[in-house]
């Protein structure tokens, strides 16, 4: 009788064991089966986003050769029309063709930032002490110096050290070494590896105000936006809000100018406004998945800058970036637009 005991103890117990190991093995394959079915739709979902993006980078490339179309037969005393070539500034843009309900496009023009490119060494400096009394401090003289110095023997075909300024034997030393440039800026982030330019425009946007394309050295004031008006030379805070609202009615034009700035500093503001409001031929499409969006967020998408050669071909791509910041967060667009 004791050993039928025993006997049925120990089925009981087999039977037991049997049935948690079985449980064990159903639960991991159901959750194997669910991660699987997860990752299936989460690679669906990647792949259904990148067919999106594909499409809407070449509706928004479209979408500015209808502009440059559209602007070539508004007449000139149109001023809603004048206005409507300005559009291109970072607003959520709603295009011709309709593009997914999940995605959302911003085209940004080139000619409303200040370009690297073309900057001489008195608009260097003048953009230089800006930035160094923009937060109301006194102008270090010597290292406004050392600053010219270091950015003329960055961009300067020679290897000769302008007096404190930093070539190759000062890069070399760093971690890791580079070597300057000793040519034309070829990104916006390189102005940040010259000697003294991370501490002082590091925490800013460079997208946001600077570019390297395109043959204009002047700004066209309709298109720049906050930051970069924040940092011409000459303007005060009162007047880049000014300038925002005026330009909301009219084109702003030099004339307009005229009325917004004050008579000592006019002449060197409109050493950077380009009065003949042109457009370029350089913009910046990002494409995201449609999101909420806060002013606490970075706001990133992929990003392409692109070429307008021809008016009847597609722009060109001459720089791709997957995961790019935005120049400009669309909220803060959306901020500037609404303000009184």
């Amino acid at each position: 009788m004791l050993k039928l005991k025993n006997k049925r103890g120990s089925i009981l117990i087999f039977v037991l064991w049997t049935v948690a190991l079985i449980s064990v093995l159903v639960a991991t394959l159901a959750a194997n089966i669910r991660l699987s079915a997860q990752t299936a739709i989460h690679q669906s979902d990647g792949i259904q986003h990148r067919a999106n993006v594909v499409s809407v980078l070449e509706m928004a490339k479209m979408e500015l050769l209808f502009s440059r179309f559209s602007g070539q037969m508004v007449a000139s005393n149109d001023i809603e029309g004048r206005l409507k070539k300005y559009r291109f500034h970072g607003k959520q843009e709603k295009l011709f063709y309709s593009i997914p309900e999940t995605t959302q496009v911003y085209i940004y023009d080139h000619s409303g930032k200040i370009n690297l490119t073309r900057l001489v060494p008195s608009l260097m400096t003048e953009l230089l002490t800006k930035q160094l009394t923009l937060d109301d401090q006194d102008l270090d003289p010597e290292r406004l110096t050392a600053l010219l110095s270091a950015w003329q023997d960055w961009v300067d075909l020679d290897d000769l050290i302008k007096v404190k300024g930093a070539e190759a034997e000062y890069y070399q030393t760093l971690e890791p070494p580079y070597s300057p440039r000793n040519g034309f800026m070829q990104t916006v982030e390189e102005l940040l590896q010259i000697r003294g330019y991370r501490e002082l425009f590091g925490h800013l946007n460079m997208h946001s105000i600077f570019t390297v394309y395109g043959f204009n050295p002047k700004v066209n004031f309709n298109l720049a936006n906050r930051d970069v008006l924040k940092l011409i030379p000459g303007l005060t805070p009162q007047e880049v809000e000014a300038i925002i609202q005026r330009r909301k009615e009219v084109e702003m034009t030099g004339a307009e100018l005229a009325f917004i700035v004050d008579a000592d500093h006019i002449e060197k503001v409109r050493l950077w406004m380009d009065t003949n409001n042109q457009v370029s031929n350089y913009y910046t499409i990002a494409v995201q998945k449609k999101k909420d969006q806060s002013d606490d967020e970075d706001e990133y998408a992929y990003m392409e800058d692109v070429f307008i050669e021809k008016l009847n071909e597609v722009p060109r791509t001459l720089r791709v970036n997957p995961y790019g910041k935005l120049p400009i967060k669309p909220v803060d667009i959306e901020k500037e637009e609404s303000e009184e």
